[in-house]
């Protein structure tokens, strides 16, 4: 995928999480549920307030910011990161290095975005938990978390192969 659309699917789940959570808040009753059992019932419940409200907004941003973080390190510092030929990918050029970066860097990208969306779900299900829609978190916001696990697999055993056929197709041209 474009990388530009990765950033763009980020930034507009950041802002709709973010920005409906602050839009919704004061529709939110007195009591909201900050904790559901393995069944999405809720099992913990606190006061209305902004610092509970905002907590999964809030991690959201912190952890979309480490990633993107990380993305620029391993730009920064290619001989840093982990590689599966690690003895062959030692051997590459900086140039050719950047080329498996950038594709490990379209896996954190992805998974940030599998993230955020998960985010999204769960706190549009929290909230219509919170408002009496639902009896506690919706199905498809438990399986957003599901989701969110089986694409970080997918995509990191793809980056995963993909790298090291990269790699492999790099050192061939290197000699």
């Amino acid at each position: 995928m474009d990388r530009s659309l990765y950033h763009a699917g980020n930034l507009l789940l950041l802002a709709l999480l973010v920005g409906g959570s602050v839009f919704v808040f004061d529709t939110l009753p007195e009591r909201v549920p900050i904790h559901y059992g393995i069944d999405g019932t809720p099992d913990r419940w606190t006061e209305r307030s902004w610092f509970a409200w905002m907590l999964i907004p809030g991690l959201a941003v912190l952890l979309t910011g480490m990633m993107y973080g990380l993305a620029r390190f391993m730009r920064r510092h290619p001989d840093h990161i982990n590689t599966p030929d690690p003895k062959r990918y030692q051997q590459l050029s900086a140039e050719q290095k950047q080329t498996v970066v950038d594709q490990q860097m379209g896996m954190m990208w992805g998974i940030t975005l599998a993230m955020n969306l998960m985010f999204v779900a769960i706190q549009w299900g929290g909230y219509q938990a919170s408002i009496g829609v639902q009896d506690g978190l919706p199905l498809w916001s438990m399986l957003s978390i599901a989701a969110f696990v089986v694409v970080t697999m997918v995509l990191a055993l793809r980056a995963l192969t993909t790298s090291n056929k990269l790699i492999k197709t790099l050192s061939g041209a290197a000699q």
